[in-house]
């Protein structure tokens, strides 16, 4: 089994499957979690030996020891939607000296990330948000062809690819986005 352990919460999700695919294609050992220990298990069997699962519940009060246990280099926390959610997940993995990447969307929430940099340093470790199409592509796109613009406004739309499956996560993120843009 290779040691290049990594951790994907909502790994069994539209988004998180890609990644667990795109990880065990090229040789990456993972753990595939989340609240649905069925569905991870499942995943998990699909995708063979590089491949493992656990049931992990990002409310639960022990979430730091159950990432702990698992022993990850990195979380890549695809488990959505991110808005209104705390920093529960990269915080354990400041504390326990794991990287940290996620697919977060929630403007409040890839804004606030910052406020784990000091305890990342001091950790040596990566924590990473909004690693998503949007804002991490949109935003880049924004910076290439806005040089030299002045910009006052940008408006957007969001669509979930249409040739992916589109899971209740990035529903609920999608409804969450525009009831809040609207309010």
């Amino acid at each position: 089994m290779d040691e290049q352990r990594v951790l994907v919460l909502g790994g069994y999700g539209a988004f998180g499957r890609l990644i667990c695919e795109s990880l065990v294609g090229a040789g990456v050992g993972i753990v595939i979690a989340g609240r649905d220990a069925a569905a991870a298990r499942d995943l998990a069997a699909k995708l063979g030996p590089y491949a493992r699962s656990a049931r992990i519940d990002l409310q639960s009060p022990s979430l730091a020891r159950e990432i702990a246990a698992i022993r990850p280099l990195l979380v890549i926390n695809t488990a959505g939607p991110f808005q209104g959610r705390d920093y529960a997940v990269p915080r354990a993995c400041v504390a326990n000296g794991i990287h940290y990447v996620d697919l977060a969307d929630g403007r409040a929430y890839v804004a606030g990330i910052g406020e784990l940099d000091a305890d990342a340093r001091a950790q040596d470790v990566l924590v990473t948000s909004g690693a998503s199409t949007c804002p991490a592509l949109s935003t880049a796109i924004v910076d290439d062809i806005g040089r030299g613009l002045r910009l006052d406004a940008i408006c957007f739309g969001i669509a979930p690819g249409l040739r992916q499956a589109r899971g209740p996560a990035t529903a609920r993120a999608v409804l969450a986005r525009k009831i809040h843009e609207h309010v």
